[in-house]
């Protein structure tokens, strides 16, 4: 994402590939204004039991991860 944002400032850019809790603030620094998350947020396994209160809590940290990265900026 850095390499392209020098060439492209102007472009707003979202990741959506390999986004986790622990690597989103990273994307947020390189210049993300938002990041996709798919199987980190909801796993296969969560979702094939039913368990929503675990992917709702995965989400709640998600959350609380993407509030304290753009407090960082």
């Amino acid at each position: 994402m850095k390499s392209l944002k020098g060439p492209f400032p102007e472009i707003p850019m979202m990741p959506t590939g390999g986004v986790s809790e622990e690597n989103l603030a990273d994307w947020f620094r390189a210049g993300a204004f938002a990041v996709g998350a798919g199987s980190n947020l909801c796993p296969k396994g969560l979702a094939l039991t039913g368990d929503f209160d675990g992917i709702t809590e995965i989400a709640q940290r998600y959350i609380s991860a993407v509030q304290a990265a753009k407090n960082e900026s």
